[in-house]
């Protein structure tokens, strides 16, 4: 009977210790793909490659114009903390809005807004976003003058998944084509 308790016990604590690190890994993997992503890639990587769904949403891009000039002319690390500094205004008002980051790349950043159905709150959260991010590119001088921000929107229905080859993987929508918006 003492063996059974005991390897009863051993089963419930490596249980307990395999939730929490399959939580863990979740919360490591949210920093860097979308949540539903995070969480079934902590659970099994299993079929991983064919991972993905038709949705319907709105994508947004965004790009600095005139960045390859002017990451050759700054100092790495004065450009590294400019970049942490930009991104973090656009992400605060993608996230605020309900978006996702799904990929930043660079000087560019893609956010998604996705749903069952497309409506118009879907597309204003999106397009009041973009305008948003307007804001304090021009309430930073130094933002404003060195890093001019173009904007693309999508939306309509589009693949979103695993886009991947030789065991390398990017979680990403698939989209014909953008209508550009210049904030500034």
């Amino acid at each position: 009977m003492t063996i059974l308790l005991s390897n009863l016990l051993a089963l419930i604590l490596r249980y307990q210790h395999n939730l929490k690190r399959s939580s863990t890994i979740e919360q490591a993997l949210r920093q860097y793909v979308p949540a539903d992503f995070a969480q079934k890639l902590s659970s099994s990587f299993k079929d991983l490659e064919s991972e993905h769904r038709l949705v319907h949403g709105v994508s947004m891009l965004t790009d600095i114009k005139g960045y390859t000039r002017l990451s050759e002319e700054m100092a790495p690390q004065e450009l590294h903390l400019l970049m942490n500094r930009y991104y973090e205004a656009l992400i605060d008002e993608v996230e605020k809005r309900g978006g996702i980051i799904a990929n930043i790349v660079g000087d560019s950043l893609l956010a998604l807004w996705t749903a069952p159905e497309i409506t118009p709150d879907l597309c204003k959260q999106a397009c009041d976003t973009s305008f948003a991010i307007a804001e304090p590119i021009h309430a930073n001088e130094e933002v404003r003058t060195k890093l001019p921000t173009c904007l693309a929107l999508h939306g309509g229905e589009f693949p979103l998944g695993n886009l991947s080859a030789q065991g390398h993987y990017a979680t990403s929508p698939v989209c014909d084509n953008y209508t550009t918006h210049r904030p500034n």
